[in-house]
């Protein structure tokens, strides 16, 4: 018939088209894309919504799909430093046992730091050679948060 192609058969231009009255811009695209990313981070894990409220402005929307790509970009430059691979939020802890670095596979005894995201099955352990160490060393408050 003469109805137009749903959403499903078109390229991205035309999706955005279609779905939104008129064409999106890359940025928009980009931003919609950072923000949903964003909001995915801050609902699942406590010390990134706690890191997200520290970079916000005063007054305004908290919710990461109002943001600037600016604003997105270095929430998630940051936090980034923090994701296991599966993309979890971890936490920087002092081991209670033995075990060894899914990074470098060096044992780790008991007592050692190391970034765990217990989300993962098994539990993924990161010891700090192989993290970034300039992300734990004297900077932005934001930074000791997590």
């Amino acid at each position: 018939s003469g109805a137009p192609p749903g959403p499903a058969h078109a390229t991205l231009a035309a999706a955005a088209t279609y779905a939104f009255a008129k064409p999106l811009r890359d940025s928009d695209v980009e931003r919609r894309w950072l923000g949903t990313r964003a909001k995915e981070l801050v609902n699942s894990s406590d010390r990134a919504k706690v890191l997200w409220k520290s970079l916000l402005p005063s007054g305004g929307s908290d919710c990461p799909l109002d943001q600037p790509v600016s604003l997105l970009a270095q929430f998630l430059s940051m936090v980034g430093r923090f994701l296991c691979p599966s993309g979890h939020v971890t936490a920087r802890i002092s081991t209670t046992c033995f075990g060894y670095c899914d990074g470098c596979q060096k044992e780790l005894c008991e007592g050692s730091s190391i970034l765990e995201c217990e989300l993962c099955s098994p539990t993924w352990w990161l010891c700090m050679a192989c993290h970034a160490p300039q992300a734990f060393a004297a900077g932005p408050a934001e930074m000791q948060i997590l």
